[in-house]
């Protein structure tokens, strides 16, 4: 099942939320260019949904945490509230986590890293994707918004 129709028009449990959501992003980096080296690696950190090297040229580690969540309303009333999004589960002690794991596998590889968070939102009509590069704290709590690409998906 293609994952991108699945979140438009199934109505799955939690866990294959999150599961399609990784796919999908999965998908949709590797059209970027992202080669993907793994998902759902299990290290003594942290479990990382995925891992990918950057696109051609700028070749380090990047450790994606992938944040998927349904949303009412519209993708333009969402953008013009502070109110919650998924990527408000990547928490502080998450984020710390993660980064250690990324840390010890940039390490390894001989190569530079970072962690980003990927929202997935699942609006009734449409999917869209926020993109947070280089993430070292958690996201600011509602009221404080901070912006990052906002992508219609059309996989």
């Amino acid at each position: 099942m293609a994952p991108l129709w699945a979140l438009r028009h199934a109505c799955p449990d939690d866990a294959t939320l999150g599961r399609l959501g990784e796919r999908l992003v999965a998908r949709t980096l590797a059209r970027q260019g992202y080669r993907l080296l793994g998902q759902r690696l299990v290290t003594r950190e942290a479990e990382l949904d995925l891992c990918a090297l950057e696109p051609a040229g700028q070749a380090g580690l990047v450790v994606i945490e992938v944040k998927t969540g349904r949303l009412a309303g519209t993708p333009e009333a969402f953008a013009a509230s502070d109110g919650w999004r998924p990527g408000h589960r990547f928490r502080y002690d998450d984020v710390e986590r993660v980064r250690r794991a990324a840390r010890r596998l940039g390490t390894r590889m001989q190569t530079t890293w970072r962690v980003d968070l990927i929202e997935v939102l699942v609006f009734p009509d449409q999917v869209r994707m926020l993109h947070h590069v280089d993430v070292d704290d958690a996201l600011p709590i509602p009221g404080h918004h901070q912006e990052a690409w906002f992508a219609n998906v059309d996989a």
